[in-house]
């Protein structure tokens, strides 16, 4: 026993020791995730360590030099750099220094959102040894001026909106309107904007104010007697419907306390000295149209949700738009057996929103998607526009059909005998996914026969039902089960039989005719 004792207490030191016989030196060190926009000295653990890790005498020979990384779906997570026991290290299956390269990895799959862990340790056994890096994190310029953030897959800064440059230390010249500024009551020249030109705004169309506005304002007394008329002219960053006109009470309290009362009519146009046009209460100005305009334009699994998606704001647009447009733009990776997945999606494709982009256009763009294929998996990225000539009129999916969506609820219909999907379905609404194409009805066991429970389903899909009326036997009697499958707006709102009437008719006479065929024959 004290012979095998001695053997590894000599196979220790041997491993760990220099050609005296004493303890390694090792580089030491640990650190998170990789942030390109920190200090150089957090990131020399990742692949700088020789010029700004500490190194220093493991302290106790036998020990070796270790650098390990934690890897999360391609991202290190962790790295830690040091001396190590081989007695109590990773590796329990030996009591030396272990294989140079050893890797463990786990797939985690919760919420249907799958995650890739590796472990991986790298083992060596002479002074400082302990270097291997990472591949292909780089850091950008002095921390992008702390106007952007760093791309660290390719060392390149992703400035801020109003800087440019490899740095975002270039800051982009502010673009500025002139408009109209006056007031009626100091400038008698105000109302017929003849006597005031286009000044520069105080602040630049970045920070908001890239409309000009012309507003009238009347007061009134409890006898309905005009009291008094200005006309204000000026900059602005909030668009008012075009000749629209507003009650409000006086800012002068004593006044609203003895029933004075305004009316201020507005337009508000954009581009320089556009403000000339005074409103009048009478539609009479011309008016631009009203769009929703709102973008997400970084959306991924870490951040899914979109406000522009459900925004039904609409503001006016700039002079000489024509069309209201909307774009969305996701991937999407199909599954052949659809069975298996879970989820907030259930039996969906995989998909991750990436933008939705509402806004104005001078033109109008064919209602249509298009895909391209994405990497070396099956992943391909769907883009999909339309556009429309009504205010407010991009909201839900471009390219897509509002679909009745509903079911029979077996606790309230089949107990009062009135199936509300089945004969007064709701209106048509927005898909809950840009990939659904398609509306579907799914019609079961309908009969002419009573006794037999009818269930309606409408909804939205990605994927076909037919267009087809199939037969099934249940209790002697023969039920039809009829699918539609359509891609226009609302059109899932009929009956499915009526579509067919023809082909549901035959399904169910068709077996009577042929048994008195038979019957005649045989006779």
């Amino acid at each position: 026993m004290f012979l095998k004792l001695f053997l590894i207490g000599f196979c220790l030191l041997s491993y760990s020791t220099d050609v005296y016989g004493q303890a390694i030196t090792c580089y030491s060190c640990s650190a998170s995730t990789f942030n390109a926009m920190l200090s150089t000295d957090t990131n020399n653990c990742f692949n700088s360590v020789t010029t700004g890790s500490a190194s220093g005498s493991c302290g106790v020979a036998g020990f070796y030099c270790r650098s390990q990384f934690i890897i999360t779906d391609g991202v290190v997570t962790s790295i830690n750099r040091g001396c190590v026991n081989p007695a109590t290290d990773h590796d329990a299956s030996t009591t030396s220094v272990p294989p140079a390269t050893q890797c463990t990895a786990t797939l985690t799959n919760g919420a249907n959102n799958p995650v890739d862990t590796t472990t991986c340790y790298h083992s060596c056994n002479s002074n400082n040894c302990n270097t291997i890096s990472t591949n292909g994190l780089q850091t950008c310029a002095v921390n992008c001026t702390n106007r952007g953030v760093c791309d660290y897959f390719s060392g390149n800064c992703v400035c801020q909106p109003g800087f440019s440059g490899s740095d975002c230390s270039t800051s982009t010249a502010p673009t500025y309107i002139s408009c109209i500024q006056c007031n009626g009551l100091t400038d008698t020249g105000c109302e017929s904007a003849t006597s005031t030109s286009a000044t520069q705004c105080p602040l630049s169309t970045a920070d908001g104010q890239k409309y000009c506005y012309t507003s009238k304002i009347e007061t009134y007394d409890r006898a309905d007697a005009l009291k008094e008329t200005v006309v204000v002219r000026g900059c602005t960053g909030t668009p008012q419907r075009q000749d629209e006109c507003t009650f409000t009470s006086p800012v002068d309290t004593q006044l609203g306390n003895a029933g004075f009362t305004e009316l201020t009519c507005t337009n508000t146009c954009e581009g320089s000295n556009c403000n000339t046009v005074i409103p009048d209460g009478l539609h009479t100005a011309a008016r631009n149209i009203y769009c929703v305009q709102c973008e997400d334009v970084n959306l991924n699994s870490a951040s899914p949700t979109s406000t522009c998606a459900g925004n039904l704001a609409r503001t006016q647009c700039p002079t000489g738009s024509t069309h209201c447009i909307s774009t969305v733009e996701y991937y999407l990776s199909d599954r052949v057996d659809r069975s298996y997945t879970y989820g907030v999606q259930g039996t969906s494709p995989g998909y991750e929103l990436r933008s939705v982009v509402r806004g104005c256009a001078s033109a109008p763009v064919t209602a249509a998607c298009t895909s391209t294929s994405v990497g070396n998996l099956n992943a391909k990225k769907v883009t999909c526009t339309e556009t429309c000539q009504t205010d407010g009129c991009n909201t839900g999916w471009p390219a897509r059909p509002i679909c009745t969506q509903c079911s029979t609820d077996f606790a309230t219909d089949i107990q009062d005998g009135y199936d509300s999907c089945l004969n007064n379905p709701p209106e048509p609404t927005s898909c809950a996914f840009p990939y659904q194409g398609m509306c579907v009805s799914i019609d079961r066991q309908r009969s002419v026969l009573r006794g037999h429970t009818r269930h309606m389903t409408r909804s939205c899909s990605d994927v076909t039902v037919g267009n087809v009326c199939t037969p099934s036997v249940v209790g002697g009697a023969t039920l039809l089960n009829c699918n539609y499958t359509c891609t226009t707006d609302g059109c899932n709102q009929g009956f499915n039989g009526s579509n067919r009437p023809i082909q549901g008719m035959l399904v169910i006479v068709m077996p009577f005719l042929l048994n008195a065929l038979v019957q005649f024959i045989l006779v």
